[in-house]
């Protein structure tokens, strides 16, 4: 099974919904796709054209979800004491408002920001930073200790972390994208080609120890594959090294998958 969707996965690189997705978003498009609105082209399957929608700003759509529409404008701190409708939403806007304002400091070393509003520092951040600057941020992480196990314990621990201004605004994007449409995931019945494990365990509802596969697609709402993840380690691989995992695993790839690939390779 896992052979026959890296096939199908190979088999559907190039033909992607979302025309942007198609290619890294360089650090402008990034700005506008928080700040802005922007176009969104996808296809029709049931007609096979391609049909556009206008999107909000991502900031603006991931504000209004914290309180339903009722807050439009300002950052993290015109939210005050109201309890929000989305916490999900809140501790995501809020984790944002920080790396930002970190961001920026670190552009912009000793001065203090005028404006609280994440646009505005997002557009004199991109003004002045070129797109490989490093930067260094405050990063949530998720810890856990004895997974699998009725003693499981959870939680967040922060840490800096560098990155490329230009990366930093994809990862915000993706951030985002990834909230309001979660990836899902396929298993591939297969070790992990970095790692080599297979399984892992996870509490169920009822305090069970369950397996399950550590080793996985990563997929969009409509079912494209935009890449290999493993729970275990951390890795994840992108689209142009499906090929390779294939081999690595094992899986006979037809010739039609493997022309599909190249061609996807070269459009990148």
């Amino acid at each position: 099974m896992g052979a026959r969707l890296l096939m199908l996965s190979l088999a559907w690189m190039g033909r992607g919904r979302a025309v942007f997705e198609d290619r890294p978003l360089d650090m402008q498009e990034c700005f506008e796709r928080l700040t802005k609105e922007w176009e969104l082209i996808e296809v029709d399957e049931d007609y096979g054209v391609c049909v556009s929608r206008i999107v909000p700003a991502l900031l603006v759509q991931l504000r209004e979800a914290v309180f339903g529409g009722l807050e439009s404008t300002g950052g993290g701190a015109q939210f005050g004491g109201r309890l929000p409708i989305s916490e999900g939403a809140l501790d995501l806007y809020q984790a944002m408002d920080l790396e930002i304002a970190e961001a920026w400091s670190c552009t912009f070393p000793g001065q203090v920001p005028v404006v609280d509003a994440p646009e505005r520092l997002l557009s004199q951040l991109v003004a002045v930073a070129g797109v490989d600057e490093i930067v260094s941020v405050s990063v949530a992480e998720q810890r856990v200790e004895e997974r699998g196990t009725h003693r499981e314990h959870w939680w967040v621990e922060r840490s800096l972390v560098e990155f490329p201004v230009g990366a930093l605004l994809q990862r915000w994007v993706r951030q985002v994208m990834d909230f309001f449409s979660p990836p899902r995931t396929r298993e591939i019945q297969a070790a992990c080609v970095q790692c080599g494990e297979e399984w892992d365990w996870k509490s169920s509802v009822v305090g069970e120890a369950v397996p399950f596969r550590v080793f996985v697609f990563v997929q969009d709402s409509h079912g494209n594959t935009l890449g290999v993840r493993c729970f275990a380690c951390g890795l994840s691989w992108g689209r142009d090294k499906l090929l390779l995992i294939a081999r690595a695993i094992g899986a006979e790839v037809p010739g039609w998958a493997r022309r599909n690939y190249r061609a996807h390779a070269l459009s990148l």
